[in-house]
């Protein structure tokens, strides 16, 4: 058993909360989600990441407001953020800056498989002693013995009839696809989904890059990554898009804007796509 205490800034004259951690530095949360939810409101912006065996998808925005139904699913208004809390097995905080991005800390959530399917991040400019104390009445109590996490690896996907009358395409049809929206200036939705948690973003592609063999898609907001090598094909419907993986499972999926402009906009550059591969 390990003890960290949170740094705090010199001016800061409050007590920095202890906080019980294994080897590695993590803490172990209870399954307080209602709390881990609402608490997070707290920040003005904050680096959500949902994320499957094929892709993840990552959005810098406040959280927000949820819904919690006595089914166990919490959303938000506009149903773009869904979660089952009933796949929710464990959660893992730490606190500690990041040489990457520079975040004080995380919120690592595993289902119910010991499957990693949700990553909540303190944005750079937060203050450790902030995060600190969002996470101090999430720990889980000194006096509770913790369940030893055993990582799965990343859920694959949903199961979904998406060959049906569909057109099947070459993976390689997805960066075709998406820089041309980006060279258009257009957006369209993804949807990210696993048993623990769905994500639907706009995104409107302005950076596009592939380096091997995984896809980047940014707009400043939203970053979309796809591994392509695990997919095997991409199922092409008038008004939607499955990326397929090997099994036959699709874990993300592409739609238009809930818009006309936004309708037209996807047939043309569909079409274009098309013609080019």
């Amino acid at each position: 058993m390990h003890f960290t205490r949170a740094s705090t800034h010199p001016f800061h004259h409050r007590p920095a909360p202890c906080f019980r951690t294994d080897a590695e530095g993590n803490i172990a949360l209870s399954r307080d989600w209602s709390g881990l939810l609402t608490g997070a409101l707290r920040f003005d912006r904050v680096v959500l990441q949902t994320r499957n065996a094929c892709a993840r998808l990552v959005t810098l925005a406040p959280l927000p407001a949820l819904t919690l139904s006595e089914l166990g699913h919490a959303q938000d208004d506009q149903g773009d953020l869904v979660f089952d809390l009933s796949h929710w097995g464990q959660a893992r905080a730490h606190l500690a800056h990041c040489s990457c991005c520079g975040s004080p800390g995380n919120i690592r959530v595993f289902d119910t498989a010991g499957r990693e399917c949700l990553q909540l991040c303190a944005h750079p400019d937060t203050e450790p002693a902030d995060w600190a104390d969002f996470l101090a009445p999430l720990a889980a109590p000194i006096n509770v013995p913790v369940h030893p996490l055993l990582h799965g690896g990343f859920y694959s996907g949903c199961t979904l009839t998406a060959d049906a009358g569909a057109t099947r395409c070459d993976p390689a049809l997805l960066p075709v696809l998406l820089n041309l929206f980006a060279r258009s200036e257009a957006s369209l939705n993804c949807s990210l989904h696993t048993p623990a948690a769905t994500q639907r973003r706009r995104l409107s592609p302005r950076r596009v890059t592939c380096a091997h063999g995984l896809l980047t898609v940014a707009d400043g907001v939203n970053t979309l990554q796809v591994a392509l090598p695990a997919l095997a094909r991409i199922a092409v419907h008038p008004r939607q898009i499955h990326l397929i993986d090997h099994d036959g499972i699709s874990p993300l999926s592409l739609h238009p804007t809930d818009t006309p402009e936004g309708a037209c906009l996807w047939s043309a550059i569909l079409h274009a796509a098309l013609q080019r591969i």
